[in-house]
C-alpha cells in the first residue's frame, strides 16, 4: 500500500511539474504574440518609401549607340520583349532607374508616387517619363 501511494504523490508532482510548464509556456506564447502584434502594428503604420540601392560603380554609356528601345504595341504577346528592352536601357540610361523600376514591380501602387521619392529618385523618375513619352 505505501509503494501505491509513493508512486500516486510522484504522478501528482509529474502532474503538478507539467501543469506548471504548460503555463509557462502559455505564457511565454502570449508575451510573443502580443510582441509581435505591437511589431506589425508600428510596420503598418510605418510609411513604406521606395527606395532604391545605391548604383554601383559605373562608366557612362553613349545611349546613342545603343538605340531606343522599339515601341510597345500593347499586345500580351510583345509585353515580355518590350518590357526586357526598356529595362535594359534604362538601366543603361540610368543604374538606379532600372532598380527602381524592378523595386516598383512588387510595391503597392500608391508607393510609387512622386511625392514619396527622395529629389534624385524624382529626378530618375522624371527622366523614365521622357523616355516613355
Amino acid at each position: 500500500m505505501d509503494e501505491i501511494a509513493a508512486r500516486l504523490l510522484q504522478l501528482e508532482s509529474i502532474a503538478t511539474q507539467s501543469i506548471d510548464r504548460e503555463t509557462r509556456a502559455e505564457a511565454a506564447l502570449q508575451h510573443v504574440m502580443g510582441t509581435v502584434t505591437s511589431m506589425q502594428a508600428a510596420a503598418a503604420s510605418t510609411p513604406q518609401v521606395l527606395h532604391a540601392p545605391p548604383p554601383p560603380p559605373f562608366a557612362l554609356v553613349d545611349t546613342r549607340q545603343l538605340g531606343k528601345p522599339k515601341t510597345f504595341n500593347g499586345s500580351d504577346a510583345a509585353w515580355r520583349g518590350f518590357r526586357f528592352s526598356l529595362m535594359a536601357y534604362a538601366g543603361a540610361v540610368e543604374p538606379r532607374m532600372a532598380a527602381l523600376m524592378q523595386s516598383a514591380t512588387t510595391a503597392v501602387e500608391g508607393d510609387c508616387s512622386n511625392n514619396k521619392l527622395n529629389a534624385d529618385e524624382r529626378r530618375i523618375s522624371t527622366q523614365l517619363y521622357y523616355m516613355l513619352a
